[in-house]
């Protein structure tokens, strides 16, 4: 179970390599409008929509994963403030982030962070927060 988790997180983070994130969108854009800008360089095989559950509006933000990760780059470089129903927006490749599990952070045990703070990990702490 173990190593298929792990196989899982890996397959993750290499997808994350074919995504970029478009920031500044219009309250009103819908899936279709980014697509149609960003399909000029490469093909996008997915679209993700973070829509406010109180609004039903989107955040102003979205995900695009192309086919391959040239194709990622490619926008980014070519597109890299494009205007999306008339509003001018940000674009950039996704960052990878390597994940810990809550078992990593227990097993650190007492640590010297910033100097000689000394930061004690107490898992059921942490779980409460």
């Amino acid at each position: 179970e173990d190593a298929e988790h792990h196989e899982v997180a890996k397959e993750r983070l290499k997808r994350k390599e074919f995504e970029i994130f478009i920031g500044g969108l219009d309250k009103d854009v819908v899936e279709d409008d980014p697509r149609k800008i960003f399909s000029q360089v490469g093909e996008v095989t997915e679209v993700k929509l973070l829509i406010n559950p109180h609004t039903k509006k989107n955040k102003g933000f979205k995900f695009l994963l192309f086919a391959t990760v040239e194709q990622a780059k490619r926008a980014c470089i070519e597109l890299k403030n494009p205007a999306v129903n008339g509003k001018k927006c940000g674009v950039s490749l996704v960052k990878t982030v390597i994940p810990y599990s809550w078992g990593t952070y227990a097993n650190l045990g007492q640590k010297k962070l910033f100097g000689d703070f000394t930061f004690n990990w107490d898992l059921q702490v942490v779980v409460k927060i």
